[in-house]
Parts: C-alpha cells; sequence; structure tokens
C-alpha cells in the first residue's frame, strides 16, 4: 500500500471494514483514508498542509538558463515539451511524465541538459530532435537514449 501522509501523523489505525483512521501526533483524530481511482490508498485530511497529486511515472527537468546554452534554446525546448508529451499520450493518466524547468542544473556547459527521474539519466546537448527521441524512446518506450547521456545517479 501507499500512503501520502504528513510527518505529523503518528500512526494509522484500523477503525474497520476497510476503512483506516488516522491518529495526529497530538491525539487528535486526522482523517480518513480511502482507495482512490488508481488503486491506491490515499490520505483524506482536513490538515492544509498536505497537498494531493496524481500519480505520474516520471519527472523531467530541463535547463532554461543562459549559462549552459548562452542563446537560451532550453526556454524553445520546455516550450515545446507538453505538445510531445501529449502526443506519445504521456501528458494525462497514470503514465503521464510531470515537467520542471530549472535555471540551472550546475553542468554550465553542453546544455541544454535534461534529466529523467525516478532513473537519474543526464543527458546534453540536447536539442529538438534528441528531445523527441527522449520523449519516445525513454519516457514512454523505457529505453535510455545511450549516446546522448553523459551522467547517471
Amino acid at each position: 500500500m501507499q500512503f501520502r501522509r504528513n510527518a505529523a501523523i503518528s500512526r494509522l489505525v484500523s477503525i474497520g471494514d476497510g476503512i483506516i483512521g488516522a491518529s495526529h501526533a497530538n491525539g487528535k483524530y486526522a482523517g480518513h483514508i480511502f482507495p482512490d481511482s488508481h488503486d491506491k490508498i490515499i490520505l483524506k485530511t482536513s490538515m492544509p498542509d498536505l497537498p494531493s497529486m496524481d500519480p505520474y511515472a516520471r519527472h523531467v527537468l530541463l535547463c532554461t538558463g543562459a549559462y549552459c546554452s548562452p542563446d537560451r534554446r532550453g526556454r524553445e525546448l520546455y516550450a515545446q515539451l507538453p505538445a510531445l508529451l501529449e502526443r506519445e499520450g504521456l501528458l494525462f493518466g497514470p503514465r503521464r511524465v510531470k515537467r520542471g524547468e530549472t535555471s540551472c542544473l550546475g553542468v554550465c556547459t553542453a546544455g541544454p541538459i535534461v534529466v529523467v527521474y525516478p532513473e537519474g539519466v543526464w543527458y546534453a546537448n540536447v536539442d529538438l530532435p534528441l528531445l523527441e527521441r527522449i520523449v519516445r524512446e525513454h519516457l514512454k518506450e523505457g529505453r535510455v537514449v545511450e549516446e546522448a547521456v553523459f551522467h547517471r545517479l
């Protein structure tokens, strides 16, 4: 089972009939846990600091800063990314890919840089044709584009 939980929740307790309650660290009742549409268990709580998020398969970070790519090509690639993900069926649903842009990934050369998690695969010198391959081969089909990898976690 997976749980989304706040660090302040000290224990999960069974109430009966498959419904589980949560005890807060101060002893107060915090909420219920109900199965969601993805067959995972999600903590439903009234605590304002506990956001919810739909599941996703991978997270892509793309450097859009000027240090590793002085002509700012990363911004253009990031603008194309949603359309590429949508074309491959990866923008919504349980296989979706979250995307984020950052002004610096600390490489400062050979950009734009793209990083794919949870694998921790780092790609260098990414242009539109390579980004299309990364989306299709790595994100959709699960095959890393080996010739463009310069680092792995």
